[in-house]
């Protein structure tokens, strides 16, 4: 095999490496695009959830405030 032939085949793999890795990149980059919206979602149940616990919680102090007579 003379170093024509070597270059060739280095050539090829590198190209074939080349389509791999941009493969991974758009693959990463719907992975991302996915998680982000995955946390969107996250983050306005967090929300709504913590609205819903904070109500919970001022109830529950006016309802000990009336039990104990505090008011």
């Amino acid at each position: 095999m003379d170093d024509h032939e070597r270059i060739t085949k280095v050539e090829a793999e590198v190209a074939s490496m080349q389509k791999d890795i941009d493969r991974l990149y758009g693959a990463i980059e719907t992975l991302r695009e996915h998680m982000d919206s995955g946390f969107e979602t996250l983050r306005k149940e967090h929300a709504i959830t913590t609205r819903w616990l904070s109500g919970l919680t001022i109830m529950m102090a006016g309802v000990f405030g009336r039990l104990f007579g505090l008011y």
